[in-house]
């Protein structure tokens, strides 16, 4: 008789990341998986591993949030040919010991309760529970997964792994867009293009030329100047989850090597260069550059990777939000709070872990340098002794919101855009390898191979300094499904309604 076995799989990811309040460079690990505790009359068992990572925080004070690992459970049936998101429970997850943390599971819609079938849990949140920083590390977490949810029976052989993804936490509260310098489609409240707009709720918002509508300056590709931001549009208002790096090219090869072939060869770049290394080898992909923001990801290849995560799309409101928080916008500031900037001129150890800027006082990728020709390392600008300013931090701790590649955002500037309503990815792909979310930018019969409704902002290293400005929405409606050597991606999560554990 068959019986749940775990043969030892590399199942923790390494990525090469950072924190506030010392923002230097960190590494996140989800190990040691097995499986134990299986009831079999709910058909539940416990997914048990040991989660660590450097430098973590949780501050009581500005800005008042914290980071956390966002980890969730894939399985395979055949020897790992091919992998399917793990149903777990809402609740019965546990923190292990070490690091006194929280638990708190996330579902596929955050406006509606737990639904085994309709609104699944996808994964769950780990975090600091106490203030404090340093490193997170607890050992026999565990995550309660309903393998009968899935299909499964108590018989059935399965390999398993955990994956964790570095996030940042953005607290519920008011917050402005514009910085009333009059940027590239920027925002203000109409007529006062020299002011700033306050977002102090999740009401919706209406966009339109009538005083104190929020309105945006025109350019061609800033949106329509009109519309209803719709209530269950993520606005930013509402606490939320941002990666606190860009999807890696490593975080990318995981991806791309636990979907189906047929799904990979739609997701795959068939460019290298300008620092893209991802390589595919019959089917087994690999990268030179794990370490580097991942480039060249279409509307399409960024979506589907938030979708098999369980996470989804970052709006355009909430890229502004994430960047300077509650403060007082500063005219062109970029997402490090000012508006000094000093471009990279060259790599000290490419390719490494430990790549950086050649000159020291650098603090982002951008306006294309000879000695640079690509992104960076995420996070290659942090020492131990570095602020804010000098590590390209945003208010909250995320990193490169300004620079590096480009980031894609939902937009406000059309109806497609506007249409979005925040629903998560639930981690099962189309058989083309798709995200499959209709509210989604970009869905076209049935899936999401298009990109009306997504836009780019937060500029890139290719692109002149102005384009890295928090409030330049010169390109914010430029809907594009094409790859391109600027482009990159990071995913963002609502914070979850489920009770903390």
């Amino acid at each position: 008789m068959k019986t749940f076995t775990l043969r030892f799989l590399s199942a923790g990811l390494i990525f090469f990341l950072l924190a506030l309040p010392v923002l230097k460079a960190s590494n996140i690990m989800a190990d040691s998986v097995m499986l134990v505790h299986k009831d079999t009359s709910s058909q539940t068992i416990q997914v048990r591993f040991n989660l660590s990572w450097e430098h973590s925080w949780r501050a009581d004070t500005a800005p008042g949030n914290h980071d956390a690992a966002w980890v969730f459970i894939k399985y395979s049936q055949d020897g790992g040919l091919t992998w399917h998101h793990a149903s777990l429970e809402p609740q019965g997850h546990g923190s292990g010991s070490g690091t006194n943390a929280w638990v708190q599971a996330g579902v596929m819609d955050e406006r509606q309760p737990f639904q085994p079938d309709s609104n699944p849990v996808t994964g769950a949140f780990f975090y600091r529970s106490d203030p404090g920083y340093g490193l997170f590390t607890i050992s026999r977490a565990h995550l309660l997964w309903n393998y009968g949810a899935d299909g499964l029976t108590h018989t059935d052989t399965v390999l398993v792994r955990a994956f964790a993804i570095e996030m940042v936490y953005v607290p519920t509260g008011p917050f402005y867009l514009g910085s009333g310098a009059s940027e590239s489609g920027e925002f203000f409240p109409y007529p006062h293009n020299d002011s700033v707009y306050l977002v102090d709720s999740e009401d919706p918002i209406i966009v339109g030329d009538s005083s104190g509508q929020l309105y945006y300056e025109y350019s061609p590709h800033s949106g329509d100047q009109s519309g209803v931001i719709h209530k269950h549009f993520p606005k930013g208002y509402q606490g939320y989850y941002v990666m606190k790096y860009n999807i890696t090219q490593q975080q990318y090869v995981d991806f791309l090597n636990t979907i189906t072939n047929a799904q990979a060869q739609n997701r795959k770049s068939q460019i290298t260069g300008f620092r893209h290394a991802i390589t595919d080898t019959t089917g087994i992909f690999t990268t030179a550059h794990p370490y580097v923001a991942c480039n060249f990801l279409s509307w399409p290849d960024g979506s589907a990777y938030v979708h098999w995560a369980g996470l989804r799309p970052m709006t355009e409101t909430e890229y502004e939000k994430a960047c300077r928080g509650p403060l007082y916008p500063v005219a062109e500031e970029f997402a490090w709070g000012s508006t000094h900037f000093v471009q990279a001129k060259g790599i000290a150890n490419p390719g490494t872990a430990q790549e950086k800027p050649t000159n020291a006082q650098s603090n982002a990728v951008a306006g294309f340098d000879q000695n640079v020709q690509g992104p960076m390392r995420v996070g290659a600008f942090a020492t131990d002794s570095s602020g804010r300013t000098e590590a390209g931090a945003s208010y909250y701790g995320i990193m490169e919101l300004s620079g590096n590649v480009t980031e894609k955002a939902v937009t406000i500037g059309n109806s497609q855009g506007r249409a979005f309503d925040g629903l998560h990815g639930n981690g099962t792909l189309t058989s083309c390898g798709h995200a499959n979310v209709s509210s989604w930018p970009g869905y076209h019969n049935g899936t999401v191979s298009q990109a009306a409704g997504s836009g780019l902002r937060g500029g890139d290293w290719i692109n002149c300094a102005i384009t890295m400005r928090v409030s330049n929405r010169g390109r914010a409606a430029y809907g594009t499904s094409n790859r391109s050597m600027e482009y990159g991606f990071r995913g963002a999560r609502t914070k979850p309604q489920t009770p903390k554990e």
